[in-house]
């Protein structure tokens, strides 16, 4: 299955929202939209990849020869043989050299015809989208987002430590009158493990270790 068919209608209409206006940027689309901004991202990404891909299929085919008499007309990959491949890959867990190979004998194409990339391109979105790695999140994506722009917004005035960013964060929870989520962490402040998984998500935000001096 493609990254637009696993999204759902909501990321779809969030990218129309993106490729009609480029001065839209994807935190805030995903922000109003209430949606996960790494999986707009994603999307975004993939339909550039494949927007590029479908371009280099047009041009390929505009300079493409007619087949000499007797020669079989080469066959194009579908959506169908595609996710059959990337299906193929996930229950015989075998790479995607294999899995182009055998869904070009599956459907008779010739050899080649079904590009190695564009199968293991698709079987990464397809395994990051279902892995389940890491502890549970005690924020859900719109809440993260939301504490993600809070704490750039903070920093650009002045340098945060660790505490600082938990205290302001904890605080637009309670604006929002929801309870501690970190309630049964050390100090009912958010944990270093809740602090790596975040920062890894949002690299834009810097915290200091101790506080900055004027």
């Amino acid at each position: 299955m493609c990254l637009p068919c696993i999204l759902g209608e909501n990321y779809m209409k969030a990218y129309e929202i993106i490729s009609g206006d480029k001065s839209k940027k994807i935190y805030q689309v995903a922000i109003d939209n209430e949606i996960d901004r790494t999986k707009l991202l994603a999307l975004v990404r993939w339909h550039r990849v494949h927007d590029a891909s479908a371009n280099n299929c047009k041009s390929a085919l505009a300079h493409a020869t007619t087949p000499a008499k007797g020669e079989k007309k080469k066959l194009l990959y579908t959506k169908e043989i595609l996710q059959y491949a990337v299906k193929y890959a996930n229950d015989n867990s075998c790479g995607c050299r294999a899995a182009a190979r055998a869904t070009e004998i599956k459907f008779k194409l010739s050899l080649n015809s079904l590009p190695h990339s564009t199968v293991n391109e698709h079987i990464k979105s397809h395994q990051l989208l279902f892995s389940r790695a890491g502890a549970h999140r005690k924020l859900s994506p719109f809440e993260e987002e939301l504490a993600a722009q809070m704490l750039i917004q903070q920093q650009a005035t002045a340098p945060m430590t660790k505490r600082e960013a938990a205290d302001a964060l904890i605080a637009l929870l309670c604006r929002r009158d929801r309870p501690n989520p970190f309630e049964n962490c050390i100090g009912k402040v958010p944990s270093e493990g809740f602090w790596r998984g975040f920062l890894q998500r949002h690299p834009e935000i810097q915290l200091q270790k101790t506080k900055h001096k004027q």
